[in-house]
């Protein structure tokens, strides 16, 4: 007995030296209100003192303004002949334009240096909003929490945290492994089962809904049953040509370590049709290397509350309740920007199961 209070005894010493860490610290650096409407998370700013739109869009790499806003404003730009960006539908030309202050609700950054984009051709018609699109280049410095059912959005920076502690609001919550992509191209991307197949999903807040490209939906064992073709199962995004859709019924979905979602229906269409390859001795074209099989777009971040966690590679949500994916309808144009698709209205309420 002697012998194991001294042990004790010498541990109780040592303990204050070493192995009490430091208590958990978020500090809330900004907070800002985020319009949601159609799913299109806007948040309204101003840039050198002029009124704004920004569209929150984890999918783009990289922040832009399109040519439309940069007309709007009066922008002055600088051919930049060298640099040219990629997404869905192709190739999009960028000039560049410099931004004395960007300001939206409490964040503001100064002396920036900004693509501007145009379309190399234009399928859509009808006048385009003018937005800046806000991407993961300045995101992707934070710990950022997505609170899009209550109209929030905040950018924080932990210390001394683990990742489940970044969940505050509650103990049960489900986490994923997050993949950022190359330095020069930060994504947040994770793996999913898609009907028990394992794929690469892109969170993209830019997608207003969730999709599937035709090679995912094929892992997965889930083909085109529709019986008719008309000009309404064609999708048309703002720089690309219409391109073939359908309504995929899809068992499950499961999404982190304790999420399933089940009977689920998602649009489906061969979103990287420019950026295909064939493997030898197949006529089959799949998608190049890197690009995302599943979209987990707007709808998901509307059902859910969601950190993301860049610095730990880390997917933490929990579920706020109500429908999950919304593929029903036609999927309205809308803004097309890198990494990012166009999507539905909204639809159905799916089963979930945790």
């Amino acid at each position: 007995m002697r012998v194991l209070c001294s042990i004790g005894a010498v541990a109780a010493f040592a303990t204050p030296l070493a192995v009490i860490a430091a208590p958990c610290k978020i500090k809330q650096l900004a907070e800002f209100h985020v319009e949601t409407a159609n799913n299109r998370p806007i948040v309204e700013g101003t840039l050198d003192g002029q009124p704004v739109k920004i569209l929150i869009d984890t999918g783009s790499p990289v922040s832009v303004i399109t040519g439309a806003l940069a007309q709007q404003l009066g922008l002055k730009t600088e051919t930049q002949s060298a640099v040219h960006l990629y997404g869905i539908g192709g190739q999009w030309r960028a000039e560049e334009t410099r931004i004395k202050k960007l300001q939206f609700g409490n964040f503001i950054l100064t002396g920036l240096t900004m693509p501007v984009i145009t379309r190399q051709k234009s399928h859509a018609s009808g006048a385009r909003e003018g937005v800046l699109v806000f991407g993961l280049d300045y995101l992707s410095r934070y710990t950022v929490e997505f609170d899009f059912a209550n109209h929030v959005m905040r950018l924080m920076m932990p210390e001394s945290c683990k990742p489940e502690q970044l969940v505050y609001w509650s103990k049960a919550f489900s986490i994923s492994d997050m993949d950022t992509g190359p330095a020069y191209e930060t994504q947040i991307k994770t793996q999913v089962l898609l009907n028990g197949k394992s794929i690469e999903a892109l969170f993209d807040t830019g997608s207003q809904v969730s999709w599937s490209t035709t090679y995912g939906a094929r892992l997965a064992g889930v083909a085109n049953d529709a019986v008719a073709h008309p000009d309404d199962n064609r999708w048309r995004g703002s720089n690309v040509a219409s391109l073939p859709k359908f309504l995929g019924n899809f068992e499950t979905i499961s999404i982190g370590d304790d999420e399933t979602i089940r009977n689920v229906k998602l649009w489906v269409a061969d979103l990287f049709a420019a950026e295909t390859t064939q493997q030898t001795g197949s006529r089959i074209s799949k998608p190049l290397e890197g690009l995302p099989n599943l979209l987990i777009g707007c709808d998901f971040f509307m059902a859910h509350r969601i950190v993301a966690s860049f610095k730990d590679r880390k997917i933490l949500f929990t579920y706020n309740g109500g429908p999950i994916f919304q593929a029903s309808g036609k999927p309205p144009e809308r803004l097309q920007t890198m990494s990012s698709a166009s999507d539905a209205d909204d639809q159905q309420r799916d089963d979930q199961q945790q």
